[in-house]
């Protein structure tokens, strides 16, 4: 069992089942996987929890980190190294894993959560009645393109300038459906992107036709939390009647982010790189 943390996580009629499950990735340090997974148990949420990791974050991870992990029935699966290695494609290399991974376990899923590690925690279980079902869900970032948007959907997506000023921003930290769905979204992405040529994941889903919800995600870069509130009653973009069950891009909002280790105390041990903002890491 995780150790509490000091919030109160709301239900949102949550459902949730082992055959439910939120998956993460990372390629080097285990910054914040302890929280990420602390988080989510407060829920009580019953979903499974799958991290794809490689040989060199195996090589970092405490042994203390990586148990801790296990204790709160996460699993980790080793893809040794990425397959491409060009600039970019560490962004999209984890979905050719991710989909086999669905792809092969198809008949065991239900729904199933995809989301960035550094900088993601949860208060409320992501598998509720407010994740769609039989589509994709995405969330948007609450604001315009900037530059750098642009810039990533100018090599892959582009849309027109027209086009551009009438969307909001599509985080590609957060990907949620059932299972199918998922399944089929990583293959057109896969077969469609193509690697090695600079391309951003983010900047090839802005523009597709899909279902924008914000009711169960907040992404944080550009949206702030609204006074009074803190972990556990944070609310999305467009209700405030409703706490969304994760928060993304966390380390946007210093209150909230030098918050986190005292809300989630570290546990005793060698839990080195229990809090951080990872610079070099590829997902933050």
């Amino acid at each position: 069992m995780c150790d509490r943390c000091k919030f109160n996580s709301s239900n949102n009629l949550a459902n949730s089942s082992n055959h439910d499950v939120v998956i993460s990735y990372t390629t080097s340090r285990p910054f914040n996987i302890v929280i990420f997974i602390r988080t989510l148990r407060q829920t009580g949420s019953n979903c499974s929890v799958v991290f794809f990791v490689t040989d060199e974050f195996l090589s970092k991870v405490s042994n203390d980190t990586k148990n801790y992990v296990l204790k709160c029935g996460g699993q980790f699966i080793n893809y040794h190294q990425p397959t491409y290695t060009e600039l970019e494609d560490d962004w999209s290399d984890p979905y050719i894993h991710i989909h086999n991974f669905i792809r092969l376990n198809l008949h065991e899923l239900n729904r199933i959560v995809v989301c960035d590690l550094y900088d993601t925690v949860f208060q409320g279980d992501p598998f509720n009645a407010y994740l769609p079902k039989n589509q994709l869900h995405l969330a948007d970032e609450g604001r315009g393109f900037d530059t750098s948007n642009r810039e990533w959907i100018s090599k892959c997506a582009r849309l027109s300038k027209r086009k551009l000023n009438t969307l909001n921003t599509i985080c590609a930290g957060y990907f949620g459906g059932d299972a199918v769905v998922m399944k089929s979204f990583f293959r057109a992405f896969l077969t469609n992107f193509q690697f090695g040529k600079g391309l951003v994941d983010q900047g090839c889903i802005n523009g597709i036709s899909v279902n924008i919800s914000n009711d169960n995600v907040k992404h944080l870069a550009m949206v702030g939390i609204k006074r009074g509130q803190k972990l556990g009653n944070i609310t999305g973009i467009n209700r405030n009647d409703l706490t969304v069950a994760i928060l993304h891009q966390v380390h946007w909002n210093p209150y909230l982010f030098n918050q986190l280790e005292e809300i989630c105390p570290k546990p005793p041990g060698d839990f080195r790189d229990y809090l951080g903002r990872c610079k070099g890491c590829f997902g933050y």
